[in-house]
């Protein structure tokens, strides 16, 4: 009976082949679609999941808003509105270990280094130790900046490897004690070499020339303040939620305490905090919607398959 069954199967792809290849190719290519899918579904969802994480899940970043856009509440920021470091130590003290640090920086400017017929472009940045923390940067050669560095408001900087391939040929050990003469809306700063990182490219270089590659120059925070109007009112910053502290909650009650005490009678401007977990809960839910509907489309391909099989 198996035997008689078997050849009439056989015989049967034989009379039709032409319909039993087209079959078994909508088998193939919906099994091999749904490996597919769900392969790079999941590495998709792995890859973003893996860069936001890096970021921090116990991050807070705290920013100022303007309340409305309509005529009347719509104005340009005064002073008045930024952030300042007496709110900064007030958030520190309120809160206390349930912060374990705050973020800072200062963009300078971005400018272009010149020797000989190489040159490099670069952005001038100033990081205090926690934000400089958070750039988990590699360091290859020489030191990073230091708390002492930002007490003693020492003109130093970091600069990255790519930055000393073309400035110095690639020879790290020159580049230290080195320095570096920026020019930024005309004027001149000068710093020296302590420091030389790794520079990682994070996928915003794409469409430019390797030559035209734009790295970072780490200085002194308190340098920095120093360098830029308005170097003592911020308009936004990132807060280290401490060690067993909830990051949301810590968020809600960051935004609320600030906007009480310091913006309930401002006609214009709020602050407005978010943590990265909660960034990263909606990021999470939202991969899985779009890895839900790459598995339906797969199984419409398979069930396509199936029939075909039953088809034969």
């Amino acid at each position: 009976m198996l035997v008689e069954n078997i050849k009439l199967c056989i015989t049967g792809l034989m009379a039709n082949k032409i319909r039993t290849f087209l079959t078994m190719l909508g088998i193939i290519i919906g099994i091999a679609a749904m490996i597919a899918i769900m392969t790079v579904s999941d590495a998709m969802n792995s890859s973003v999941m893996n860069s936001m994480g890096s970021m921090g899940a116990d991050k807070i970043e705290v920013f100022i808003m303007q309340k409305g856009y309509d005529e009347s509440t719509a104005r340009e920021m005064k002073t008045k509105d930024y952030f300042t470091d007496e709110m900064l130590d007030d958030l520190k003290e309120k809160f206390g270990s349930r912060i374990s640090g705050i973020a800072l920086s200062k963009d300078i400017g971005s400018s272009r280094i010149e020797k000989g017929k190489s040159y490099a472009n670069i952005q001038l940045k100033g990081l205090n130790p926690t934000a400089l923390k958070s750039e988990n940067l590699t360091m290859l050669k020489g030191r990073s900046l230091t708390e002492k560095d930002e007490e003693t408001l020492s003109k130093i900087a970091l600069v990255s490897d790519k930055y000393v391939e073309k400035i110095f040929g690639g020879d790290e050990k020159a580049a230290l004690g080195g320095e570096i003469e920026v020019l930024v809306d005309n004027k001149y700063y000068t710093y020296t070499i302590v420091g030389v990182y790794q520079y990682i490219d994070g996928g915003m270089s794409a469409g430019f020339s390797r030559n035209d590659i734009s790295t970072n120059v780490y200085i002194p925070f308190s340098v920095a303040k120093m360098q830029v109007e308005k170097g003592d009112l911020y308009d936004g910053f990132s807060i280290k939620a401490g060690e067993g502290t909830d990051p949301d909650t810590l968020c809600y009650e960051v935004q609320d305490y600030i906007n009480t005490k310091y913006y309930e009678d401002n006609d214009a401007y709020e602050s407005y905090a978010y943590s990265m977990k909660a960034q990263l809960k909606q990021m999470n839910s939202m991969l899985n919607t779009q890895k839900n509907a790459f598995m339906a489309i797969g199984a419409i391909a398979l069930l396509v398959g199936g029939i075909g099989v039953m088809n034969i």
